[in-house]
């Protein structure tokens, strides 16, 4: 996707990490005065506009201002910094988050857990079977230090599960009452899960992810991690 301003001033590396949350805390100082806030937000905002499109939705589940509030999600952003004449393009998202869940595995048992899950994937039109999907997918992995089988999926489309079945041969799961898809190895092989009867256990926040004092660091997926403050309203 393409924007009227010079996106490689704004997203500095190939892959950016953006974390949500607008409130106090040493790792927002940094952005407060972000030169090119309004622009990232920009860049969600359209990004959540063309995923919603993309999924039949009546609106979109992914906006700049309500991720600000929301210091448990990440949003990972994916450009080419070559296209649009140099000025660079982005080509797809991945926002994810960990919530509390309910799920029901295939023997019926309940399990409670918080793993992490997928929100909202999207890879422009124009960009998709080029492998861009599976490189932001796999930097997410790589950076939460997961497997496939072990993230739960917020209403995926038909073809985010043709994706994980063609490259990571993941097809079989129980239909969940919330809407999630997780697949059946979640629960026979994931530590958070008590195989032998339904538990409650929460699945703590990876040492991973705890950002450091500087609000940006260099994660192990290769790109920039960053914390924002909110767009003020006349921006």
């Amino acid at each position: 996707m393409e924007f009227s301003f010079n996106v490689n001033l704004v997203l500095k590396e190939r892959l950016t990490v953006l974390h949500g949350g607008g409130g106090g805390g040493g790792r927002l100082k940094s952005f407060r005065r972000d030169p090119h806030n309004s622009e990232i937000g920009a860049i969600v905002n359209e990004m959540g506009v063309a995923s919603s499109k993309a999924q039949g939705l009546k609106a979109p589940i992914t906006s700049y201002a309500r991720f600000m509030q929301l210091p448990d999600q990440t949003i990972y952003l994916l450009k080419d910094s070559e296209m649009n004449n140099g000025n660079g393009s982005v080509l797809g998202f991945i926002k994810t988050g960990r919530k509390r869940l309910f799920l029901t595995d295939n023997r019926t048992l309940l399990h409670e857990v918080e793993p992490l899950c997928i929100m909202d994937f999207y890879v422009h039109e124009t960009q998709q079977r080029r492998g861009h999907g599976k490189e932001l997918f796999e930097n997410v992995l790589q950076e939460e230090g997961l497997s496939a089988f072990e993230v739960a999926i917020d209403r995926p489309s038909s073809k985010f599960l043709s994706f994980l079945q063609r490259h990571y041969q993941l097809s079989s799961y129980v239909k969940q009452n919330n809407n999630f898809v997780v697949f059946d190895k979640f629960f026979t092989t994931c530590s958070h899960v008590d195989h032998g009867r339904g538990m409650h256990r929460r699945h703590s926040l990876p040492s991973s992810m705890h950002a450091n004092t500087n609000g940006v660091t260099a994660g192990r997926s290769r790109g920039l991690r960053m914390s924002l403050s909110p767009l003020k309203n006349n921006e």
